[in-house]
């Protein structure tokens, strides 16, 4: 059977009998991006974006799903647990979220980038945050046309915590406020770019958070 090669469940290992088999298995693999919207049920506007690139056919190649479905029929923000803060999850037992955080990791392997796309209804624009800043996630962070990354490690320990804690390669993207036109609209075109493979053409201002935003490497205010 498939599994994955860590206990926590960030590389997934998917077996087969002969080269040729290998081979197909790896190409059909090649879906870049897992996109999950709705990590918390009433932050609909990764919802409402990645519906017109589907329609539209941008998002070919890659995938989206409803991080919690129960929550975003209720617009709560969970409905037991904080979703966000329960990864990498349970299989059995615990919580609707515990489990539906155990369901995304199991998917989590057919994917090279993961990016969870949050909503606020907070003026703060648009920007990204890295819970792990590896070269990889720096990486794909740049690969988004987003001029402020914000370096947010996690103070909870490693056992649980948000989806990009655990994911290979994985950033979030932050909208607000979500439901303003304007800021729908510049996340569609964000996520576009990105999904056609156009280089990001803002540069890069980059913060970490100490307990509290504080300027990083002597940048200007963080919402300017």
């Amino acid at each position: 059977a498939n599994q994955f090669l860590d206990d926590r469940q960030r590389v997934y290992i998917q077996l087969a009998t002969t080269p040729k088999e290998a081979v197909a298995k790896a190409i059909s693999a090649v879906r870049r991006t897992l996109f999950v919207v709705a990590t918390h049920g009433n932050e609909p506007i990764g919802v409402n974006v990645l519906k017109q690139l589907e329609q539209e056919k941008i998002i070919t190649g890659n995938s989206w799903i409803i991080g919690n479905p129960k929550a975003l029929e209720k617009g709560l923000r969970y409905t037991e647990d904080d979703l966000n803060r329960v990864f990498p999850g349970a299989n059995s037992g615990g919580s609707y979220e515990k489990r539906r955080a155990a369901e995304i990791m199991d998917n989590l392997g057919k994917y090279r980038y993961v990016v969870d796309i949050h909503g606020t209804d907070d003026d703060v624009g648009i920007f990204i945050i890295l819970s792990n800043s590896t070269v990889e996630n720096v990486a794909l962070a740049e690969r988004f046309d987003v001029s402020r990354v914000v370096f947010w490690p996690s103070t909870r320990g490693l056992a649980f915590g948000s989806l990009n804690q655990f994911a290979r390669c994985g950033i979030e993207i932050e909208c607000g406020p979500q439901r303003n036109e304007k800021i729908q609209q510049e996340l569609k075109q964000v996520l576009t770019r990105y999904l056609l493979g156009l280089k990001a053409s803002r540069p890069k201002l980059y913060f970490k958070v100490y307990g509290k935003l504080e300027q990083y490497r002597g940048l200007q205010e963080f919402k300017s």
